[in-house]
């Protein structure tokens, strides 16, 4: 997102971050036989996130993020489902990513006697840290009345503030932290039905798309 670094793979599977300015690469990851995942940044420019097997090319796959200050890797979640296409939010405090855990209407063949679980990827979504409130949080029914009218003049002058602050630059993204400890566990699953999908990234309105 600042434009001082890039991440890329070469054909050998392994994951490097170059400087922009002095043209140096450094090697942050290599997974032989590994092929090349797409990468999400934050959007404070210090945490990279991928998808690659947690033991061979063989096995499922797991998340993973590394700390670009501190060049540290950390594998955020287990590899007992297959997770895959992680991408940070635009403000910094959750990661989507999918995961084949729905197990759910399972078909019985016709041959070979066995189950058959397809579409079986949903949408997940992990609030960075932990006292960040889920993505979807209850909603209350209870209604609040007042006996004041609302003219709608705060509503004009919210709209005017928003036309002014248009013009204006952005700020510098807030740090982004991550708390490792039950990281897996904070995930939620978004109400979008069971499929395949592919491709996760976040537009510039902070929508998720897929």
């Amino acid at each position: 997102p600042d434009s001082k670094s890039v991440a890329f793979w070469d054909q050998t599977g392994a994951l490097y971050l170059a400087d922009v300015e002095s043209g140096s690469t450094k090697l942050v990851h290599k997974l032989a036989g590994g092929n090349p995942a797409a990468v999400s940044w934050s959007s404070d420019s210090n945490w990279l996130s991928w998808w690659r097997p947690v033991k061979s090319i063989m096995s499922h796959s797991a998340i993973w993020l590394y700390d670009v200050g501190k060049g540290e890797i950390h594998q955020a979640t287990s590899g007992v489902y297959n997770d895959s296409w992680p991408a940070f939010s635009r403000d910094g405090k959750y990661l989507y990513f999918t995961s084949t855990r729905e197990y759910s209407d399972p078909l019985y063949a016709d041959e070979g006697t066995t189950w058959i679980y397809s579409q079986t990827e949903i949408l997940c979504a992990v609030p960075l840290t932990k006292d960040t409130p889920a993505p979807l949080p209850p909603k209350f029914d209870e209604e609040e009345w007042s006996d004041d009218e609302d003219t709608g003049d705060g509503e004009d002058a919210e709209k005017e503030d928003e036309e002014k602050d248009d013009g204006e630059d952005e700020e510098k993204p807030e740090p982004v932290k991550i708390d490792f400890d039950g990281f897996e566990a904070r995930a939620v699953a978004l109400p979008v039905g069971k499929g395949a999908f592919a491709g996760l990234c976040v537009n510039d309105e902070g929508e998720l798309v897929y």
